[in-house]
């Protein structure tokens, strides 16, 4: 058996005496370790003594080893583990991925298979550049185009298995077809605390010899079935899911799933709609761990400054704070609200860009992590089959088989061709629409349409300035009912500009107003359709000014677009929060935009009394959070925040809510002390108004307030 060592002294690894790797100087956030004892690849990080050919097109010849070199000696300690459980729908059959979860008296330990796709098909061939063109495998709803050959694919897969020791009936159940074979994986092992934090990571080569196959329907059963087939694992499994979807959520990212009403946010922060088959607690196991797996992977090649293809990613420029964002997630969750969830829907559509590969990290912003790379989907995706090359090679102690020019080229390349499949995809879908459009625009029953019907009509009606009273009156009605998405409120404000609509974009003004948030949106919306693309940094400008004292904290906020030719400037506004300031700022902005008049100059702020009011206790009737806020503007407490954590099942949520403030005092201005509560809840209002109650009492007792 054959040791890999590194001499190098910049490497920062050291070798135990069965040629295993470790860090020498332990990351802070990760103590990463591996280990290699087999016989290393060729220099490419590929076994290639032989080829065949196979049909990918009639014109695409495959060159690929019919079978990959086995390991030789002991896996390394940690990957050494040989089961896996596949999760995917009814009808897959290129199965990328295995996972096996098991809790440890200090955590978890999880270990996710990847199919080694990179032992198959050889770096350079025709079917190689086949499959760089094709980018991945896109599923349609009457067929799919698959990113490698068939046989290729066939090949690589995962497949159900058994160890040849044992008999048929140990392994082999109504959801398994097992077959003795033993199969070579790309493995990633974690260790977790109790919260679902990554303590520890392992990769490199492993091996399949038990695996099952299920359906996301057939986890989600055997996690809550003592008598299903691998019920413990996958019950640890959804366990430790719940887990790492908190953290998520606790860092800031829109993670959201709703599985009863189906919707969830992807990785760009993007809500989108389920397949009925994903509806299960199956799916969410499936969508944390390789989060996970593919988080933990960017980060042990960040770790070791190699260059693989990143996954970055960030929001608009005027998108807001993310934070807005999370809770109308939460609480659209928590109210089961359709509209609600189609408006989120549509709003988060325009603030999020998509995301980008390169050599080199920028952060992924929709996760809300520091280092992020798709690695599980070698199968079906081609930057994970480029990211996999480079991980078998380095972990066998060979230099990466691309270079840095390389992956930027790859990278560059990507992106451009993606963005341009999504324009297409895009043109596709709205002339299809356009067609139906048409028709139900002549049609005048306008308000037998459903929602997403309508808002093409809507849009519809703007491009030709069609004004039917029938329809200006339904679009009135779902204005004031909250039923007209954010698009079409968008393209009724600024678009629609002959006096017959007046009156629409005046009400349109008047709900903006109520609900100033929703103006970021659609001043982004707006700038979009100017450049014809998403904004960067360069786009926008937010002047911010801090004012008042302790009693009276001021902001003041102006925002200033910079969209090529077209250069717009909104009004000062000013609120007692940065971020109420930065709303107004985008309603004034709005309204200008939209040509409806010059909006009123800044009114100063009312100023807060400090007569002996100020220092009598509220009535008791006084709603705890309406108290807190009064006291607040009292100047008694300063720098009011709330804070909510959830936790629990689906069906069974509770919210926590911190409330916190600097507590000012009456006797002596100058001294602050920090204040805090908690509340807990079936709904974020009543987490919140717990908290209030406390934090309510607290300042009571500490102002010594007199009773009315």
């Amino acid at each position: 058996m054959t040791s890999i060592r590194s001499d190098s002294s910049e490497s920062n690894f050291s070798t135990s005496a069965q040629g295993r790797w470790r860090t020498s100087s332990p990351y802070i956030v990760m103590g990463l370790a591996i280990a290699v004892s087999f016989t290393p690849p060729s220099l490419n990080g590929l076994h290639t003594n032989s080829a065949v050919g196979l049909r990918h097109r009639e014109d695409v010849l495959l060159e690929s080893a019919p079978e990959a070199t086995d390991i030789l000696g002991e896996l390394m300690p940690g990957l050494d583990h040989t089961s896996g459980i596949m999760i995917d729908s009814a009808e897959t059959v290129d199965r990328d991925d295995a996972i096996w979860v098991i809790a440890t008296e200090t955590g978890f330990e999880f270990w996710v298979h990847i199919a080694r796709v990179a032992d198959h098909l050889v770096r350079g061939s025709s079917a190689d550049a086949e499959a760089r063109r094709r980018m991945h495998t896109l599923y349609r709803r009457t067929y799919t185009k698959h990113m490698l050959p068939r046989p290729v694919e066939a090949q690589a897969s995962l497949r159900a298995c058994r160890k040849p020791s044992e008999s048929p009936a140990a392994s082999e159940t109504s959801i398994t077809t097992a077959a003795d074979e033993t199969q070579d994986t790309f493995t990633v092992h974690c260790r977790t605390d109790v919260a679902g934090n990554i303590l520890d990571v392992e990769l490199g080569r492993g091996i399949l010899d038990r695996a099952w196959t299920m359906t996301y329907a057939e986890a989600a059963e055997a996690a809550t079935n003592p008598e299903a087939t691998c019920h413990q694992q996958l019950a640890t499994a959804s366990d430790l899911a719940q887990r790492l979807l908190q953290r998520r959520r606790y860092s800031g990212a829109l993670a959201i799933y709703d599985l009863q009403r189906g919707y969830a946010t992807n990785e760009e922060g993007q809500l989108i709609r389920l397949a009925d088959d994903t509806r299960n607690s199956g799916y969410v196991i499936v969508q944390e761990l390789m989060i996970a797996a593919n988080a933990a992977i960017a980060s042990w090649a960040a770790e070791r400054d190699i260059p693989i293809l990143f996954r970055n990613h960030r929001l608009a420029a005027v998108a807001g704070d993310p934070r807005d964002l999370q809770e109308q997630l939460l609480a659209a969750e928590t109210s089961g609200d359709i509209q609600e969830w189609e408006l989120l829907r549509n709003r988060m559509r325009m603030v999020a860009r998509a995301a980008t590969y390169g050599p080199s990290v920028s952060g992924h912003h929709g996760l809300q992590l520091p280092v992020y790379a798709h690695n599980t989907s070698p199968l079906r995706r081609y930057p994970d089959l480029i990211n996999q090359r480079i991980l078998l090679a380095v972990t066998s102690g060979h230099d990466s088989p691309y270079d840095l020019e390389e992956l930027r080229e790859l990278a560059e390349d990507l992106n451009e061709r993606l963005a341009e499949e999504r324009q297409r995809k895009s043109e596709h879908f709205r002339k299809a629409a356009e067609r139906v459009t048409a028709r139900q625009l002549s049609q005048a029953d306008y308000e037998q349409l459903d929602e997403a019907d309508f808002a093409r009509v809507v849009r519809a009606a703007v491009e030709t300035d069609t004004t039917h009273p029938d329809l200006l009156k339904t679009i009135e009605q779902r204005v004031n009912s909250g039923q007209l998405q954010l698009r079409e409120l968008g393209a009724v404000y600024f678009d629609a500009v002959s006096p017959a609509w007046l009156p629409l974009r005046q009400l349109i003004g008047q709900h903006l107003a109520a609900d100033p948030s929703r103006a970021v949106s659609l001043v982004n919306m707006y700038a979009q359709a100017v450049l014809g693309g998403p904004l960067d940094a360069s786009h926008v400008t937010w002047s911010v000014h801090t004012g008042g004292d302790i009693h009276e904290p001021r902001f003041s906020a102006r925002l200033t677009l910079e969209l090529g030719e077209e250069h717009h400037t909104g009004p000062a506004r000013t609120a007692r929060s940065k971020r109420e300031a930065r709303n107004l700022a985008a309603l004034a902005l709005a309204a200008q935009l939209a040509g409806l008049g010059e909006t009123e100059p800044d009114d100063e702020l009312p100023s807060v009394p400090t007569n002996v009011q100020n220092h009598r206790a509220l009535e008791a009737a006084v709603h705890p959070i309406q108290a807190v806020t009064i006291y607040e503007q009292r100047g008694l407490i300063a720098d009011l925040n709330w804070e909510y954590e959830l936790d629990g099942p689906p069906h069974e949520r509770e919210f926590t809510c911190r409330a916190t403030a600097k507590f000012n005092g009456v006797k002596n201005s100058a001294v602050m002390s920090e204040l805090a509560s908690d509340g807990t809840g079936a709904t974020k209002k009543a987490a919140k108004a717990a908290a209030a109650a406390q934090l309510r009492a607290q300042i009571e007792r500490h102002s010594n307030l007199l009773a009315d």
